[in-house]
């Protein structure tokens, strides 16, 4: 479960760093404005590490739950044996207790390489304890149940639980239906979540944790800024500061100021009309 909400993180980060740096100073190079650039900190290697075809953490998984021997200590060798040199995985430290954990385990849990691994999330390391991940992975519902929830006249449960009868026609194995796992699953939906936040025009409310404890009036500085850090906040406030976060088109302008300028202004075209304007307003050419 932690694993599939960190995985979910990653893509609504990715999508934060598109919409927010590598969009915004596309605008900049394509209206050729000199800003410097601003580096940020892209998680696109830790999306592939996770969701690659046939090599990605999932994608391991679910071959996992295919093999009739595999355990959860073949999948954590398996993923050991694969990843092992990737910058964003890593093995737990051995004898190290194990503090910010994903799934399984508790706080100061030690684990061997066969019993867990990290992967370096852009919040933080995350430890996940592998006992009982192929269990988890598959969660067959039983086909009884799976078919009455999508009879239901519920539409909701009905679009929950899609059911394909098994084809009476096919022989051996293909007559069996085929059983998506739960990685596999969220894979898809993660995908077309995306999709559906790419075609949009996105806005972002960040969320801070001001403390441990959770009670009001309390403010952890330290944990503040590590969130914005993390977050990506600290770079995209630098590319604000450095660049021009206020947009407004030329007809707007235009449209706004004509009858109160002569015609000799109002005639012009909106571009050539805001250009004038703001020479004669006297705002230096580096200001817009």
């Amino acid at each position: 479960e932690q694993l599939c909400i960190n995985f979910a993180n990653e893509k609504l980060q990715q999508h934060f760093n598109k919409q927010i740096f590598k969009q915004e100073q596309e605008i900049y190079l394509k209206e050729a404005i000199k800003v410097a650039e601003i580096k940020y900190r892209d998680n696109q290697d830790c999306i592939d590490l996770l969701e690659m075809p046939r090599v990605g953490v999932i994608n391991i998984l679910d071959e996992e739950c295919k093999m009739p021997k595999a355990t959860d200590k073949s999948f954590a060798q398996k993923l050991h044996q694969q990843h092992g040199r990737h910058a964003r995985f890593a093995a737990p430290k051995a004898g190290k207790k194990m503090g910010n954990l994903g799934a399984g385990g508790g706080a100061g849990t030690t684990f061997t390489p066969d019993e867990a691994f990290v992967i370096k999330h852009f919040a933080g390391d995350v430890t996940y304890s592998v006992e009982g991940f192929l269990d988890k992975n598959m969660d067959p519902l039983n086909e009884d149940v799976e078919k009455m929830l999508f009879n239901s006249h519920n539409f909701l449960l009905h679009d929950l639980f899609p059911y394909e009868e098994a084809d009476p026609n096919a022989r051996g194995r293909g007559r069996a239906k085929k059983k998506q796992s739960v990685g596999g699953r969220f894979l898809k939906q993660l995908g077309e979540l995306a999709d559906t936040l790419g075609n949009t025009s996105s806005h972002f409310i960040r969320c801070i944790k001001p403390n441990n404890q959770q009670v009001p009036l309390q403010w952890d500085g330290n944990k503040i800024v590590d969130q914005l850090r993390c977050s990506g906040m600290m770079e995209a406030l630098k590319l604000m500061h450095e660049g021009y976060p206020t947009r407004c088109p030329f007809d707007d302008l235009y449209g706004r100021y004509k009858d109160l300028m002569p015609e000799e202004l109002s005639s012009l075209s909106p571009p050539d009309f805001v250009e004038c304007l703001l020479m004669a307003l006297e705002v230096p050419r580096e200001k817009y």
